[in-house]
């Protein structure tokens, strides 16, 4: 709804209008060969860098892109300009930034480990007590630093962040996830079956890992995707016009409040990242059923050594 050409979007549910801006995390420089789509980065095989570019480098991404869309100002011929929650149509309804992670070669397989880290300023540390149960312990976060950039955390702590009502964050807005919903609703084809693998949440309180999955599109015992399966809606602690939690029936709400981090999902399928491989030609389901038995089992043989290592290390 709406016709105002900012922000990007209006949208109103059960008598509440949300204005909704988007932005996208890019890289430093220009890159003109960027594969956001890629799933993996020539880099990721060093275990320790993926983790000090998921804690670092990415909120750095993220909060260049934020702090430019709060810092914009409007209609700039009358005076200093508006931000986009002073424009009339904006004004007292809640507000929110929407972001997806495009900085480099394969970003989209990013969690929202990062994402978490900037907006709130905080980190999760996990150790087990006598009796093997695990604990998570939240601890603050200063700030993010990545070769020569430095940065303080803690999106929603900064002074004018309480205009924003939330940011709203995905790492599968992407061609392959409608083409998914497509295949699985108003468009089958039969001359194509895709294969989608990746790990989700575990909803086990005791678990630390993520579980490993594989399944035939479309199949029965696939689990059923939204347009929200794997997006957040991180509402803001401090906003002046907080948006309704539950109001995106799909989108999982993510809040932070008197120092405990939760998380409220609609569905028991949570992917943190995946991927599609879609085959064609004579005996592609056939193919595709062997694929996925493959991924599948190698997943877990994965799991399950990882699983072991946690245990020793404890």
């Amino acid at each position: 709804m709406g016709s105002e050409p900012q922000p990007h979007f209006t949208v109103a549910k059960n008598g509440v209008q949300i204005s909704i801006e988007r932005t996208t995390a890019n890289p430093s420089g220009n890159d003109a060969g960027l594969l956001a789509y890629r799933s993996v980065n020539e880099r990721d095989l060093d275990v320790a860098d993926i983790r000090d570019r998921q804690q670092n480098q990415l909120p750095i991404r993220i909060a260049g892109a934020l702090r430019a869309k709060m810092q914009h100002r409007l209609d700039k011929k009358n005076g200093a300009g508006k931000s986009y929650w002073e424009l009339p149509h904006v004004a007292g309804r809640p507000f929110v930034l929407a972001i997806q992670t495009f900085h480099e070669h394969g970003s989209l397989s990013f969690s929202n480990v990062g994402v978490i880290r900037y907006l709130y300023g905080i980190e999760h540390c996990r150790s087990w007590d006598n009796e093997g149960n695990l604990v998570i312990e939240t601890r603050r976060v200063d700030q993010h630093k990545y070769a020569e950039e430095e940065i303080p955390t803690g999106f929603f702590n900064l002074e004018g962040s309480e205009n924003v009502s939330a940011v709203l964050w995905t790492n599968s807005g992407t061609v392959p996830k409608f083409t998914r919903m497509a295949i699985t609703g108003p468009y089958p084809d039969e001359d194509v079956s895709v294969v989608r693998f990746g790990n989700m949440i575990d909803h086990d309180p005791n678990a630390h890992l993520p579980l490993p999955f594989a399944f035939i599109v479309g199949d029965e015992e696939a689990p059923t995707e939204t347009w929200g399966t794997g997006a957040n809606l991180f509402h803001n602690p401090r906003a002046k016009h907080p948006a309704p939690i539950g109001l995106f029936e799909s989108v999982t709400d993510s809040t932070y409040v008197d120092g405990v981090y939760s998380d409220r999902p609609k569905a028991d399928f949570m992917p943190i990242m995946s991927i599609s491989n879609s085959i064609r030609g004579p005996g592609h389901r056939a193919v595709a059923e062997r694929l996925r038995d493959e991924i599948l089992n190698e997943g877990i043989e994965s799991y399950m050594k990882q699983m072991e290592k946690g245990k020793s290390v404890a």
